[in-house]
């Protein structure tokens, strides 16, 4: 898998334990690509069961190494998007603590893993999530499908597993192959048709946190232009700010974060682990940079297709 070796190359030659708790709850199991621990065997057990053991056992088989190895937990979804809680070199016992309990002492650094890159992609759904529906030889995923369904979905774990679910769920239900997967695939396009003109009225949107939308139609309507033209579709947070205050940029900063806030946008942050952002899109001077993206691929295909402003 291109992202385990990703890692390696960026870690090498220390050891490290790479734990997916994205699915931790009493019955999940390792069943993604970031399976398992590496350098030892892969488990088939419970994921909660297994974690104790795992962690104790790569513990002991790095410490005769006098290293202190780095911990990166695949720590669940945020915003769409996946991220990696990358540990560092913690004492056992803060390593430990983390993985059963929560991390304390404020010494966690976070890295945003993205989203898979399209190969790396295409390989989950066809290694992966279509072999849990391989009791039903007859489902699978057409010839022509894919490029539509990365369109929509592009590299995210959360979408890429609800659209095959919905398609085989269709498919099982009577629908045909062709007919199920435009049925799983509408879904996710009507999704972000709906986030996009919900965005034109913050007026009837419900408080988040005891705060109410801090945007207007007319910035949304401006957000929208900036990430359908801006190369990469990735706006520079100070540009984006600019862009929503004009003549204000503490409204510009503020209409942002509202609209982050309630997911309709999202920032990124540049990450070494990151591979479905081009680096050009942070700009020469990229330290420290964060850019401003569509909250997912499908409604970033909406943004582009021009279509919201017939509505706007």
């Amino acid at each position: 898998m291109a992202l385990l070796q990703h890692l390696e190359e960026k870690l090498s030659p220390q050891p490290f334990l790479v734990l997916n708790l994205r699915l931790l709850n009493p019955t999940a199991k390792f069943t993604d690509p970031l399976q398992g621990v590496l350098g030892l065997e892969t488990t088939t057990l419970p994921l909660a069961a297994a974690l104790p053991s795992l962690l104790d056992d790569w513990i002991t088989k790095v410490a005769s190494e006098g290293s202190a190895p780095p911990v990166i937990v695949i720590g669940g979804l945020h915003g769409g998007r996946l991220q990696v809680l990358m540990l560092g070199n913690l004492p056992e016992e803060d390593a430990k603590t983390f993985v059963y309990g929560g991390l304390h002492g404020g010494r966690l650094q976070v890295l945003m893993l993205g989203n898979l890159p399209e190969e790396d992609a295409k390989t989950f759904v066809y290694d992966n999530l279509l072999q849990e529906f391989s009791d039903n030889l007859d489902f699978g995923l057409p010839d022509g499908v894919w490029p539509e369904l990365h369109a929509v979905c592009g590299g995210n774990f959360s979408n890429l597993q609800r659209t095959v679910a919905q398609a085989a769920a269709a498919f099982a239900s009577g629908f045909g192959l062709e007919a199920a997967w435009a049925r799983a695939l509408s879904k996710r396009r009507g999704e972000a048709v709906a986030i996009v003109q919900r965005g034109f009225a913050p007026n009837i949107i419900p408080a988040r946190g005891g705060q109410t939308p801090a945007w207007t139609p007319q910035q949304w309507f401006a957000a929208l232009e900036e990430l359908g033209s801006h190369p990469g579709h990735a706006v520079p947070m100070e540009r984006m700010q600019a862009v929503l205050g004009g003549e204000d940029p503490l409204g510009g900063a503020a209409a942002l974060e509202s609209l982050v806030r309630f997911h309709f946008l999202a920032l990124r942050e540049l990450s070494p682990l990151a591979y479905d952002l081009p680096d050009e899109v942070y700009g020469d001077d990229s330290v420290g940079t964060t850019v401003v993206v569509a909250p997912n691929a499908a409604v970033l295909q909406y943004i582009r297709g021009g279509r919201w402003k017939d509505t706007a």
